[in-house]
């Protein structure tokens, strides 16, 4: 069973003024995490939002622990909103509803629709590709990577079951990343190390095997390992692969 908070539901009136609201750093993100997480008085698996229509919504999985999908900007409300979406969430206490409605007052005619980084460029509105890539080369390929690189388009459609960040084009010499990671949410390792897989892909090539070609081979997932970021950058995507799933 899915309980949700529509922002229909909760916004009452238009904020008298209209803050200019600056990204959700990924440490604010954290934060919250662990502020809900004690407000609930559990351990929660939160997927933070940059969701419109719908703010608040949480269900129980299967292992028994509680997602919770909460728009990002609750990163920014005090201690006694969220201990009050935590009664929500615990009871659907109304007085706790009534707390959340008002916070949701005050942000909710201030959410912009999420911004979208320009299809081809490597400049997003939080992430440099073109920098990361540069850091990369100098790093690990002695600057000898030719290519250029740039984000990818934003599709629409069903929930996906899988998703590529990142794609290396042979042809055009061109890498590119998925815009889910165009967010002050996505810390820069993750970034850069998906580059670099890409950057691999471009320096190895693949190899022809029983009739198939073969990208990820031993001397790749070798040098893919061999990074300083490597489990971290993919233990971060693992946590998080519900989230960009959702995206």
């Amino acid at each position: 069973m899915q309980l949700s908070l529509p922002i229909s539901d909760l916004v009452t009136e238009p904020a008298e003024s209209k803050p200019e609201w600056t990204p959700v750093r990924s440490d604010e993100l954290e934060a919250l995490h662990l502020r809900l997480a004690k407000a609930v008085g559990e351990p929660i698996d939160l997927v933070p939002t940059n969701n419109r229509s719908r703010m608040l919504s949480w269900e129980r999985e299967a292992s028994g622990l509680l997602r919770v999908r909460l728009q990002r900007l609750y990163a920014r409300a005090d201690e006694q909103t969220i201990e009050a979406v935590g009664r929500y969430i615990r009871s659907g206490d109304a007085s706790a509803r009534r707390l959340v409605r008002a916070y949701a007052a005050t942000v909710g005619d201030q959410l912009k629709p999420m911004r979208r980084s320009k299809v081809g460029s490597a400049l997003g509105e939080t992430h440099d590709l073109r920098a990361y890539l540069d850091q990369e080369n100098q790093a690990h390929f002695d600057n000898q990577f030719r290519g250029q690189i740039g984000w990818s388009r934003r599709t629409k459609g069903r929930r996906r079951r899988t998703i590529r960040l990142g794609s290396w084009n042979a042809d055009r010499k061109l890498i590119r990343i998925h815009p889910v990671l165009d967010d002050p949410w996505v810390p820069d390792y993750v970034l850069r190390f998906v580059i670099f897989h890409e950057m691999l892909h471009a320096v190895l090539g693949s190899q022809e095997r029983g009739g198939r070609r073969v990208f990820h081979t031993k001397a790749f997932r070798e040098q893919e390992q061999a990074h300083p970021d490597f489990n971290r950058a993919e233990g971060w995507i693992h946590d998080h692969l519900d989230a960009l799933l959702a995206y």
